[in-house]
């Protein structure tokens, strides 16, 4: 069974928790990441990243813009 100390890459192991990327700290989403010891590493996101251009003009409120942004990871 996978282990969940993170400083045994010897096993294979998987954590949960909520993931962002650089420079959006603020847009979680939630996922898990499983390793196993030959070196797979990935990513299962449960949902997505928002990639439209979004503004907050005012509390509550969330404008939608022309285009989309690229996330460099």
């Amino acid at each position: 069974m996978a282990t969940n100390d993170p400083l045994n890459l010897d096993e294979a192991g998987e954590w949960a928790g909520l993931w962002w990327l650089p420079g959006d700290p603020d847009e979680q989403v939630p996922g898990v990441l499983p390793y196993d010891p030959e070196g797979v590493l990935s990513l299962l996101l449960i949902g997505a990243f928002e990639d439209r251009i979004t503004s907050s003009p005012a509390p509550g409120v969330t404008a939608y813009h022309e285009g989309t942004r690229i996330a460099a990871c």
